[in-house]
Protein backbone atom coordinates (compact mmCIF):
# COMPACT_ATOMS: atom_id res chain seq x y z
CA UNK A 1 0.00 0.00 0.00
CA UNK A 2 0.99 3.84 -0.57
CA UNK A 3 -0.15 6.33 1.52
CA UNK A 4 1.18 10.33 1.73
CA UNK A 5 1.98 12.30 4.68
CA UNK A 6 -0.01 15.45 5.04
CA UNK A 7 2.30 18.41 5.53
CA UNK A 8 0.78 19.46 8.92
CA UNK A 9 2.21 15.94 9.71
CA UNK A 10 5.62 16.32 8.52
CA UNK A 11 7.03 17.51 11.63
CA UNK A 12 5.82 14.70 13.57
CA UNK A 13 7.04 12.29 10.73
CA UNK A 14 10.39 13.66 11.30
CA UNK A 15 10.21 13.14 15.06
CA UNK A 16 9.57 9.39 14.99
CA UNK A 17 12.80 7.25 16.03
CA UNK A 18 13.87 4.55 12.78
CA UNK A 19 11.76 1.67 12.99
CA UNK A 20 8.61 2.92 14.88
CA UNK A 21 5.54 2.20 13.85
CA UNK A 22 3.24 4.63 12.52
CA UNK A 23 -0.31 4.62 11.38
CA UNK A 24 -2.35 6.20 8.35
CA UNK A 25 -6.02 7.53 8.37
CA UNK A 26 -7.50 8.14 5.07
CA UNK A 27 -8.35 11.73 4.66
CA UNK A 28 -9.55 14.42 2.19
CA UNK A 29 -7.74 17.42 1.13
CA UNK A 30 -10.22 19.68 2.51
CA UNK A 31 -9.61 17.79 6.22
CA UNK A 32 -5.91 17.64 5.09
CA UNK A 33 -6.11 22.16 4.35
CA UNK A 34 -8.13 22.64 7.76
CA UNK A 35 -6.01 21.16 9.99
CA UNK A 36 -2.59 22.67 8.06
CA UNK A 37 -4.69 26.05 9.22
CA UNK A 38 -5.44 25.16 12.58
CA UNK A 39 -1.15 23.77 12.88
CA UNK A 40 -0.19 27.36 11.62
CA UNK A 41 -2.60 29.32 13.30
CA UNK A 42 -1.50 27.77 16.59
CA UNK A 43 1.87 27.96 15.24
CA UNK A 44 1.52 31.86 15.20
CA UNK A 45 -0.42 32.17 18.56
CA UNK A 46 2.86 30.81 19.59
CA UNK A 47 5.64 33.01 17.86
CA UNK A 48 3.31 36.10 19.05
CA UNK A 49 3.03 34.73 22.76
CA UNK A 50 7.36 34.87 22.60
CA UNK A 51 8.97 37.72 23.99
CA UNK A 52 13.07 38.55 23.46
CA UNK A 53 15.58 37.05 26.41
CA UNK A 54 16.34 40.32 27.54
CA UNK A 55 18.98 38.85 29.78
CA UNK A 56 17.48 40.27 32.85
CA UNK A 57 15.60 36.69 33.58
CA UNK A 58 18.20 35.29 35.87
CA UNK A 59 19.53 32.68 33.09
CA UNK A 60 21.93 30.48 35.31
CA UNK A 61 24.97 29.98 33.15
CA UNK A 62 26.84 27.38 35.22
CA UNK A 63 23.96 25.58 35.85
CA UNK A 64 22.93 24.73 32.38
CA UNK A 65 26.69 23.70 31.87
CA UNK A 66 26.28 22.01 34.93
CA UNK A 67 23.33 19.47 33.73
CA UNK A 68 25.18 19.57 30.52
CA UNK A 69 21.88 20.60 28.79
CA UNK A 70 24.23 22.58 26.42
CA UNK A 71 27.71 22.38 25.63
CA UNK A 72 28.45 25.87 24.56
CA UNK A 73 27.67 28.58 23.00
CA UNK A 74 29.31 29.51 19.09
CA UNK A 75 28.85 33.06 18.12
CA UNK A 76 29.92 34.93 15.22
CA UNK A 77 32.83 36.31 16.55
CA UNK A 78 36.27 36.54 14.53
Amino acid sequence: KIATVISADMPDLGRRMPGQEIRFEAIDVKEAERIRRRREKDLCRLEASMEPFTGEAGLDLDALYGSNLISGVAGNEE
